[in-house]
């Protein structure tokens, strides 16, 4: 297995390692001495190495098709990449080989009779375009430097803005500085969201005239507070425009191409950049250039309650928080910020949380306070069971919110009950009335009838006293005493004007015969 392994990786690595080979065909045209021939249909080979460069090959290149030329190659040339298209630069004395075209000798190939030749290429290339300016001097031989360009050059973008930064630059050679000196960059935004970054006359020192950087088509990067751009590769430095200084006097075109670093960080306000030009083969050292000052890096702070952002605050690296005030949230009280760092150091998420606020819920019932509770604000309140109350029955509670919003008092009520007075006679209800509790009882009398052998009279009513209803019914039996006309004879009840007779009946209209009076037995004729 781990053989199998081994040879797999090697087998990717190898893939790896291959170069990726890409032909273009377009016109090529030649201009000699101002005259350009016309359009000859050429295939241009492009090998992307491993390392990122590439191998350009223009085989059998010929002077308006009449004068064979030769092979042009040039091999590991550095790349620079960029987001329409990635381009290359190369400046230096090239051996032209002999073409393979049929019929052709090899002594009849001009360019390796006159080479080496200084030669100047640029090229632009995508996936599928290739473009490509080669300037080859000739003027030791032929006197003249013939222009050579296969394609046309990519569009290019149109700029949205301009913006110019003025800010001290410092050159900085062999570890010594100059002073600060007083420069003005330009940077062009692009309708695609790059910039073309021009710095015009440059010298070292104010004394050496370098001539004009310009980086087309730097892609911005987002940073933390500002955007980034960078370039890595051979760059043309063409001359200024000073007045009273030639072209020939500028130091960038005679050296060019030439590496250089450049990386920078933009805002809207300030502008900063470093640029490494690499002069070992020309000066033997590197020249290192500083526009403007650093720009720290500044980071996010966003804050969070609830799981929305309330506010966010840009802060420096290094910096503190200033945290802010945090909203009122019904019911609720605010607890504090988490996560709040001692210094920013990268984008930060600060939360609040708030606590729950408690109320008092107050239960009373006659003015006396039942029980209470502690409630969180939004929850329901649980109802206490009421207590009993004599005569009475729970009526309920009042002023129960839904949910606890604040602290509240619920009121409990009672309904008084009614009960029934019975008065009976002889176990009959004569009379009842519904009374209230505690309501005074209504006194009811009767007045019974008496007959010719029997006296009534009502002596009072048979039951508890209550001076105020109870809590229940009360029943009333009348009392009620019972006289016979003997009893009245004998107990000397009787008036002088009652006649009875004989059985103890009175006697309302008398006949002649026995009857009795006052206690004796008289005889009416």
């Amino acid at each position: 297995m781990k053989k199998l392994l081994l040879i797999a990786i090697a087998a990717m690595s190898s893939l790896m390692a291959m170069a990726e080979t890409k032909t273009y065909t377009d016109d090529l045209v030649v201009t000699i001495n101002g005259e350009s021939t016309d359009p000859q249909s050429t295939t241009v080979t492009v090998e992307r190495l491993e390392n990122g460069n590439i191998n350009f090959l223009l085989k059998n290149f010929a002077l308006g098709g009449e004068i064979n030329v030769g092979t042009i190659e040039i091999n590991d040339l550095p790349v620079v990449q960029g987001r329409r298209f990635d381009s290359f630069l190369f400046k230096g004395d090239v051996n032209i080989k002999p073409g393979d075209l049929d019929g052709v000798a090899e002594e009849e190939y001009i360019g390796p009779i006159i080479s080496p030749i200084p030669l100047k290429l640029k090229g632009k290339m995508s996936d599928d375009k290739l473009y490509v300016s080669i300037d080859i001097d000739m003027t030791s031989t032929l006197g003249q430097v013939i222009y050579v360009s296969f394609g046309t050059d990519f569009p290019a973008l149109e700029v949205t803005s301009t913006k110019q930064y003025t800010d001290d630059l410092v050159v900085t050679i062999n570890e010594e500085s100059t002073e600060p000196q007083e420069t003005t960059v330009t940077v062009e935004h692009l309708e695609n969201g790059d910039i073309n970054f021009v710095l015009k006359n440059f010298s070292l020192g104010g004394e050496i005239n370098v001539g004009n950087i310009a980086v087309d088509e730097l892609m911005l990067e987002e940073g933390h507070g500002y955007k980034t751009f960078s370039f890595n590769g051979n760059l043309d430095i063409t001359a200024g425009d000073i007045e009273g200084v030639a072209e020939e006097e500028y130091l960038g075109p005679l050296i060019s191409p030439i590496p250089l670093k450049l990386t920078g960080k933009i805002t809207d306000e300030k502008l900063y950049v470093t640029i490494d030009i690499d002069m070992m083969s020309t000066l033997g050292q590197i020249i290192h250039v500083t526009f403007g000052t650093d720009i720290p890096a500044t980071y996010t702070v966003t804050y969070v309650i609830d799981g929305e952002t309330i506010a966010t605050e840009q802060v420096e690296e290094g910096g503190t928080v200033t945290l802010p005030e945090a909203p009122e949230k019904e019911g609720h009280t605010f607890a504090g910020w988490t996560g709040v760092p001692e210094t920013i150091t990268a984008d930060v998420t600060v939360t609040g949380t708030y606590t729950v606020n408690t109320y008092t819920v107050t239960f009373v019932i006659d003015g006396e306070t039942l029980s209470t509770q502690s409630v969180e604000y939004g929850s329901a309140i649980t109802l206490p069971e009421a207590p009993e109350k004599e005569g009475h029955t729970f009526a309920g509670w009042t002023g129960v919110p839904e949910t606890v919003t604040a602290d509240v008092t619920i009121t409990g009520s009672y309904n008084v009950n009614t009960y029934t007075v019975y008065y009976k006679v002889n176990g009959r209800v004569v009379y009842s009335e519904e009374v209230a509790y505690g309501s005074p009882i209504p006194n009811f009398t009767i007045t019974p009838e008496s007959d010719d052998r029997y006296t009534r009279t009502f002596e009072g009513w048979d039951g508890e006293k209550y001076d105020t209803m109870p809590a229940h019914d009360v029943t009333y039996e009348a009392i009620i005493s019972v006289v016979d006309g003997i009893d009245e004879v004998v107990n000397g009840k009787s008036s002088n004007s009652k006649y009875y007779d004989l059985s103890g009946r009175r006697v309302s209209q008398t006949k002649k015969g026995l009857y009795i009076k006052n206690g004796r037995v008289v005889v009416l004729k």
